[in-house]
């Protein structure tokens, strides 16, 4: 998956990402989550090195919104505040945006902090976000194969007459319960319990 979203960026400016002629380019990650989340250390790795791969010279800037332990909605305001201090004299050529929330701020915000540079975004749950946003954005959905987990548990255990659905109230634990409940619609003969955190 890291590999499509690099792949992703390249494509965009049909040349590479970074092929300004500064001496040095700068790529901005902006991570959803915190450092230290599991999803996010692995995200951002991999990243990192795929594209100090392709220019070793790349200034990479990685951030974190820590939206699973603070309301993305609620820190909008702060964090626009804070990339348009941090971001002034330095702009990116490309930006790489990690699940729902990134890809909000970056919606809502972009066009006033980072007019006209690409945003890539990878690990979405909500396809209308995804579909919806601006023709500088591109990249990859997250989907998870629900139907086939479902189909899993009722072979495994054919009695099961209830599956109870354990989501965070994040954008992607939200997202995570509207697959499941699209799902569940075709599943009249089972019971869903929803329990958000």
């Amino acid at each position: 998956m890291w590999i499509g979203i690099v792949c992703c960026c390249l494509l965009w400016t049909g040349k590479p990402v970074c092929a300004r002629e500064s001496s040095q380019s700068h790529i901005l990650v902006l991570n959803s989550y915190h450092q230290g989340f599991r999803w996010t250390d692995d995200l951002t790795s991999a990243l990192v090195k795929t594209l100090l791969e392709a220019r070793p010279q790349a200034d990479i800037h990685v951030e974190y919104m820590d939206a699973k332990r603070h309301l993305a909605s609620e820190q909008m305001d702060a964090f626009e505040r804070l990339f348009l201090a941090r971001y002034q004299g330095t702009k990116p050529e490309v930006i790489i945006v990690a699940d729902d929330a990134a890809l909000a701020f970056m919606r809502r915000w972009q066009p006033r902090i980072f007019p006209e540079i690409p945003v890539v975004f990878c690990g979405i749950n909500n396809l209308q976000d995804a579909l919806s946003s601006p023709a500088d954005f591109s990249g990859l959905i997250e989907t998870l194969d629900i139907e086939d987990n479902i189909r899993l548990v009722r072979n495994i255990l054919p009695r099961t007459k209830t599956i109870a659905v354990i989501t965070d109230g994040t954008a992607t634990g939200l997202g995570t319960r509207q697959e499941v409940e699209s799902v569940a619609q075709r599943q009249p003969e089972l019971t869903f319990r929803y329990l958000n955190g």
